[in-house]
């Protein structure tokens, strides 16, 4: 049986991270980090989250992340032993083992992951951006634009009774805008407020927006596919 050290925190960022775009997943340990992506069931965003681990070997497994997020919920211990049996992953955490049992199938598996290399980067302070988006997007019309131009990023986000539009200055000439749809954004945010101080935005005018963040100890991703709309 191999064992893996895992960070809880990062763990449950996993879970619960994952679990607001697809409920299940395919968990694959390789070269010292745990990464699983997924394909939310519009087809409109794919999720990606890597953290580091603690052991050599490798393992793969069909995760349900609710199970997975009540397992860590059970305590508050920093670290957690992980380990992957003929159909079931053995969590050790505290002074409780659990046992989540493997997902025969999974319902959204991810066959391809696009490739796509913008020229546009723009990283900002992850705070004050994601205080925005996890607090009112969904309560507004399903609409966030971001541009770009003369080196001044706007994230704008548009309803009907009210909008609210962030600026900052950036060191990145450019000019692009792209719509995205606001729950996939509320979902980002809230998944990442309080666990990274930089977001990096890749964008290119009409085309998906790429959300990638640093956390202690991990990675997260997000490919939002736009919404096209005329002006």
């Amino acid at each position: 049986m191999s064992e893996w050290v895992v960070k809880r925190d990062n763990f449950e960022v996993m879970g619960k991270f994952l679990g607001a775009f697809c409920k299940d997943g395919e968990v694959v340990i390789r070269d010292s980090k745990m990464s699983c992506i997924v394909v939310d069931t519009a087809n409109v965003a794919i999720a990606q989250v890597e953290i580091d681990v603690e052991g050599d070997r490798e393992a793969t497994f069909k995760l349900d992340f609710e199970a997975l997020t009540k397992a860590l919920s059970v305590s508050k211990a920093e670290s957690v032993i992980v380990s992957v049996i003929p159909n079931m992953m053995v969590i050790k955490i505290g002074s409780h083992v659990m046992r989540i049992t493997e997902l025969s199938m999974l319902s959204k598996p991810v066959k391809h992951v696009p490739k796509l290399k913008y020229e546009t980067c723009v990283k900002v302070e992850a705070k004050e951006i994601l205080d925005m988006l996890a607090g009112i997007v969904r309560a507004l019309d399903n609409k966030v634009v971001f541009k770009l131009q003369d080196k001044v990023l706007s994230i704008t986000v548009e309803g009907t009774i009210l909008q609210d539009t962030f600026e900052t200055p950036v060191d990145v000439e450019g000019d692009v805008r792209v719509v995205i749809p606001s729950d996939y954004l509320e979902d980002i945010a809230k998944g990442l407020k309080g666990k990274c101080k930089e977001v990096s935005l890749e964008m290119r005018t009409d085309s998906p927006l790429i959300v990638k963040a640093e956390i202690d100890g991990g990675r997260v991703g997000v490919m939002i596919a736009p919404r096209i709309v005329s002006d």
